[in-house]
């Protein structure tokens, strides 16, 4: 017995050396059979995760990705977008700073590997959100016809509230309408598209 455990560890080092050869041709023949590929999935939509309450995106950004991946050519072929998790984090993202955020993309096969994602980051500017009411302006235009009379008209409801990012909410100063009476011989009962502008009458 002691004979056969020393011829084992004598050759010890010869049996690992067959194993991870064995182990080596086994994973060529695996490769041959079933060889890694890429490919890039486009359009893959992006989530946004732990948004901050009372904030909303300032500007805009990319709504999707490109993602590109290596796996074995029998998984690759039945692999779709859907198996793709493509998530923002703006848990610690804070509001009026813009800051970049990395994209994190998920597979649900642990098979593939994720190569590249484009864009890999997204500039994300949050502002905060808030209400305010202002009363409307109506510009009226043009004349009645002769041997009538306009009167000062009612406005229903006579104010409006607007909800939106701060910044943009700091800039309105009025919110107006207009109002064409142009050749009118009778009373006028008219919806009015109001629009909220600035100090310069910008929209």
């Amino acid at each position: 017995m002691r004979g056969f455990f020393r011829h084992l560890v004598d050759n010890l080092g010869s049996m690992i050396l067959a194993l991870l050869l064995a182990f080596a041709v086994w994973i060529a023949a695996t490769l041959q059979s079933d060889p890694f590929v890429g490919e890039v999935f486009a359009n893959i939509p992006v989530a946004l995760l732990n948004q901050p309450e009372g904030t909303v995106l300032f500007e805009p950004i990319s709504e999707q990705v490109n993602v590109e991946v290596r796996a074995p050519d029998s998984v690759l072929r039945d692999l779709t977008p859907a198996d793709f998790e493509t998530t923002l984090d703006l848990g610690g993202v804070e509001s009026g700073t813009p800051i970049a955020v990395t994209v994190q993309v998920t597979c649900t096969n642990e098979a593939v590997r994720i190569q590249a994602v484009v864009p890999s980051q997204q500039t994300i500017h949050l502002e905060p959100v808030d209400t305010i009411t202002l009363s409307v302006a109506l510009d009226v235009e043009g004349e009645v016809a002769i041997g009538h009379l306009a009167t000062q008209p009612r406005i229903t409801p006579a104010e409006v509230t607007i909800h939106g990012a701060v910044p943009y909410l700091n800039e309105v100063v009025s919110v107006t309408g207009s109002l064409s009476i142009q050749g009118a011989k009778e009373d006028i009962t008219e919806q009015v598209v109001v629009t909220p502008r600035d100090a310069e009458g910008r929209l």
